[in-house]
């Protein structure tokens, strides 16, 4: 009886070569699928941190109209001129509003200096926002404000991944008087 000189299996090379190949693809994968997962958040802290920018303008256009919301928790909308000029807590102290929204991006409270500094230990908070208005150096009737969506709010300010917005709000007259 002749044997066939076919031979069923692999030869060493033929393993060795697909060794190589598994090797080279696995690492790449991965890393795909790391990088893919770090774009995915960054487009979910960018979106909510839109709007939660919206939110906040529609807000001062609110306190603009004569209403009350988040920049006046005494219902006082006579001061500032420009809403987030300064610190409402201490009035003698100007400086920006720091606010603090939950992670679905609903407003929960203002955070002090102290807090936004080293951080929020809590789970319940997902972003920190800063607030600093001034009236526009060249448009009378318009407020330029700057806002700042950080997100983790339990890292120190340094450490936060930090999303910048600038809106240009106008301002009504009466306001202009005084």
């Amino acid at each position: 009886m002749r044997r066939s000189c076919r031979q069923r299996g692999l030869t060493l090379l033929e393993t060795v070569v697909a060794l190589g190949v598994f090797a080279v693809a696995v690492p790449l994968v991965v890393a795909a699928m790391g990088t893919s997962l770090e774009v995915r958040r960054d487009a979910e802290v960018d979106t909510r941190a839109a709007l939660i920018v919206r939110s906040i303008t529609a807000d001062l256009r609110q306190a603009y109209a004569g209403g009350g919301n988040i920049f006046y928790p005494r219902g006082d909308a006579t001061h500032p001129r420009v809403p987030v000029m300064g610190d409402y807590a201490n009035p003698e102290q100007p400086g920006p509003v720091l606010l603090i929204f939950d992670g679905a991006g609903g407003f929960v409270r203002s955070a002090s200096r102290e807090e936004y500094a080293t951080g929020l230990a809590a789970n319940q908070f997902g972003f920190l926002v800063e607030l600093q208005g001034e009236e526009h150096p060249r448009e009378a009737g318009l407020a330029r404000v700057r806002l700042q969506v950080e997100t983790p709010v339990a890292a120190a300010a340094a450490q936060r991944q930090k999303v910048r917005f600038m809106v240009m709000i106008s301002t009504p007259a009466s306001l202009d008087e005084n």
